[in-house]
C-alpha cells in the first residue's frame, strides 16, 4: 500500500496532439510509491514499516487469532491505499479483510456484515461507519492533496499516446490513453534501450463478476487510469532507472521507456468490447493491454529513435516482470530485424502456480480468472500451450519459461516476499520471528520448491542465454526498488562481492557469460545472514 505524492507541475507531452496537460492537483505518486509493500522497506541493516498502512502479517494474525470464521482474506487485491484514514478505512475493509463491495442491496449488506464481524479492528483503525458503508459501495474516497515534490534529478517525462487510444483503441481501464515517461540516453549510450514495463500487481477475483469489480475499482486509480498521471516519474535511489553510474554502472547513461501500466493484466488483455460493472464509478472498463503494450512500442519506433536502436534490453518488475517473461519474444518481434542485440531482464515476475498453505491454489484461480475475463489467452506461448491440457497454465513461467528464445537475466528472490503472502498465503513473518514450526517449515519449503521450480525451467543452467541472480533472503523487487541493488549487504553468496548491481553489469558488458552469469545462493534461509533479518511479506 502506498502514500501518495505529488510531483511538480511541468508540461506533460501528448502524442500528436498540441495541447499540454497540467497537473497542479491530485497527482500520481512517484514510483517507488507504487511499490506496494505493504508500506515495508528494506534498509541498510533492518527494515520499516510506515503507520496507517495494511501489514499483511498482522491482517492474518487477526484472521488466525480467531477474529473470522470465514476463509482467510483476500491478499491478492491489487487495489492501492494511502495513509489518509478514509483510504485507510476503504483498504482495510476491501483488501485487508477480504469484505467485497457491491452494487446491490444483498451485496451490499453482505459486505457490511463482513465488517461488523471484525468492529474492533475497524474502530481501532479509526474506521467510522459512514466510511465502512462507503467501502461496501465500492466507493473510493478521492486523493488528499499533497505538498509538491521537490525537482529530482533524471526525472523522465511523460508521453500520452492520445492518438492510438482514439484511432486504434489502445487504453487503459477506464479509457484514457496509455503512456511512458521517457529519459535520452547520453552520448554513445544514446542509441541503447532500456524498455521497463511498470509493476502494480493485478485486479482479480475468483469469479468473473469478482474480477469487473475489482478491476473497476483499480480504473479509479492510477494503476487503471492515466488521468492523474504526474508529469514526470523520478528514478529509484538504488535501482536499474538511476543516472548515477556509481549506482548503476550497466544503464546510468542509457535511454529508458518507462511504459506506466493501467490494463491489470500485465499488459495482456486482447477484449474488443467493453466491460459493464454495473453500479461502479468506472462502470465501463477495457482489457486492452496488448493494444497498449505496441503503441508503446510503435511510438518509441517512430519518435524516439528505436527503430535505429544498437541494443535493447526488455525489463519490469513484478506484474511487469510477469509482462517481461510473457511477451519477451512478442516484442523482438515488433522491432526491426537488424537490431544488433536484444535481451530481456525480469525482476519479480517469476510467479509460481502453488497451493496456499491449506492446499487450495487460491493465487492461481484467480490469475486465470482475470486471464479469461480480459480474453488474453491467445496470445500465450504456443509451443506451452500444445503442451499443457489447460492452456491458462501457461500464464505463469515455471511452464514457459523454456520456451523463450530471448536471452534473460533473470532477478528472483527464492522467498519472494509477495508470493509468501499472494501464493502461499503465510500468516506470519520469518525474518520477524512470528512463525510456528509449521509455518516456518511451510516457509521453507516454498522456499526450496521455487529452487527447484526455476531449476526446471532452464533459468539456472548456465547456458549462454541465461543469467540469474536469486539470492535466499525475503524481497520483491530488487533491481527497482528499496535498498537491495548495490547494497553490500545483499550479495550472493554473502561476503563475495557480487551485488545485483555488478551481476547485472556484468551480464551487459559480457564479463560473464554461462556458469559466471548464474549468482545463486546455495544455502537456505537464513544461511546470507546479511540479509537474513531484512524484508517482510507485502501484498500486491
Amino acid at each position: 500500500l502506498y502514500s501518495v505524492h505529488h510531483a511538480n507541475p511541468v508540461h506533460t507531452h501528448t502524442r500528436h496532439t498540441h495541447t499540454h496537460d497540467m497537473h497542479g492537483a491530485a497527482m500520481m505518486p512517484s514510483r517507488r510509491t507504487v511499490r506496494r509493500e505493504a508500506g515495508i522497506r528494506a534498509h541498510r541493516g533492518g527494515a520499516s514499516t510506515v503507520r496507517g498502512c495494511v501489514v499483511v502479517a498482522t491482517v492474518l494474525a487477526v484472521w488466525t487469532a480467531g477474529a473470522s470464521s470465514t476463509a482467510p482474506p483476500d491478499l491478492t487485491s491489487s487495489l492501492i491505499g494511502s495513509s489518509s484514514p478514509d483510504h485507510s478505512c476503504y483498504y482495510w475493509v476491501v483488501s485487508g479483510l477480504g469484505c467485497t463491495p457491491g452494487s446491490t442491496a444483498g451485496a451490499v449488506a453482505k459486505c457490511l456484515a463482513c465488517a461488523e464481524a471484525h468492529n474492533a479492528t475497524l474502530k481501532q483503525e479509526g474506521c467510522t461507519q459512514p466510511l465502512i458503508n462507503s467501502a461496501c459501495h465500492g466507493v473510493l474516497p478521492p486523493t488528499p492533496p499533497r505538498p509538491p515534490t521537490p525537482p529530482q534529478p533524471g526525472a523522465m517525462t511523460l508521453t500520452l499516446l492520445t492518438e492510438a487510444a482514439a484511432e486504434k483503441g489502445a487504453v487503459c481501464l477506464d479509457g484514457s490513453p496509455p503512456g511512458y515517461y521517457w529519459r535520452a540516453g547520453v552520448g554513445d549510450d544514446a542509441t541503447k534501450f532500456l524498455i521497463v514495463f511498470n509493476g502494480g500487481g493485478w485486479c482479480k477475483g475468483l469469479t468473473a463478476e469478482a474480477v469487473g469489480i475489482d478491476c473497476a475499482s483499480r480504473a479509479t486509480t492510477t494503476l487503471g487510469s492515466s488521468k492523474e498521471w504526474a508529469s514526470e516519474l523520478y528514478p529509484d535511489a538504488h535501482g536499474v532507472d538511476n543516472p548515477n553510474c556509481t549506482v548503476n554502472p550497466a544503464f546510468c547513461r542509457w535511454s529508458i521507456a518507462y511504459i506506466y501500466y493501467c490494463d491489470g493484466v500485465s499488459f495482456s488483455g486482447d477484449l474488443e468490447p467493453a466491460v459493464s460493472v454495473p453500479g461502479a464509478k468506472v462502470d465501463k472498463i477495457y482489457f486492452r493491454g496488448r493494444r497498449v503494450m505496441e503503441a508503446n512500442i510503435n511510438d518509441l519506433l517512430v519518435h524516439r529513435g528505436l527503430d535505429t536502436a544498437t541494443a535493447v534490453v526488455l525489463s519490469g518488475h513484478s506484474a511487469g516482470g510477469l509482462a517481461t517473461y510473457l511477451h519477451a519474444d512478442g516484442v523482438r518481434a515488433l522491432l526491426p530485424p537488424s537490431l544488433p542485440s536484444y535481451r530481456a531482464m525480469p525482476d519479480a515476475g517469476f510467479f509460481l502456480d502453488l497451493p496456499d498453505v491449506t492446499g487450495e491454489l487460491y493465487f492461481g484461480t484467480g490469475m486465470r480468472a482475470t486471464w479469461a475475463v480480459a480474453n488474453a489467452t491467445g496470445h500465450l506461448n504456443a509451443q506451452c500451450v500444445a503442451g499443457h491440457t489447460v492452456a491458462t497454465d501457461c500464464l505463469f513461467p515455471q511452464h514457459f519459461a523454456p520456451y523463450i528464445k530471448t536471452p534473460l537475466h533473470v532477478i528472483q528472490s527464492q522467498y519472494d516476499s509477495a508470493q509468501l503472502s499472494m501464493i502461499l498465503r503465510l500468516p506470519c513473518s520469518p525474518p520477524k520471528g512470528t512463525c510456528n514450526a509449521s509455518m516456518l517449515a511451510a516457509f521453507l519449503e516454498f522456499g526450496a520448491t521455487s529452487k527447484v521450480i526455476a531449476n526446471s525451467s532452464g533459468l539456472y543452467s548456465g547456458a549462454v542465454d541465461r543469467a540469474i541472480w536469486t539470492d535466499a533472503c525475503v524481497a520483491h523487487t530488487q533491481g527497482y526498488y528499496g535498498d537491495y541493488y548495490d547494497n553490500p549487504a545483499w550479495e550472493v553468496p554473502a561476503g563475495s562481492g557480487m551485488t545485483l548491481a555488478k551481476a547485472v553489469d556484468g551480464w551487459l558488458t559480457g564479463a560473464a557469460t554461462g556458469l559466471e552469469a548464474a549468482h545463486i545462493d546455495s544455502v537456505t534461509w537464513p544461511g546470507n545472514k546479511p540479509c537474513a533479518s531484512a524484508g517482510d511479506l507485502v501484498s500486491l
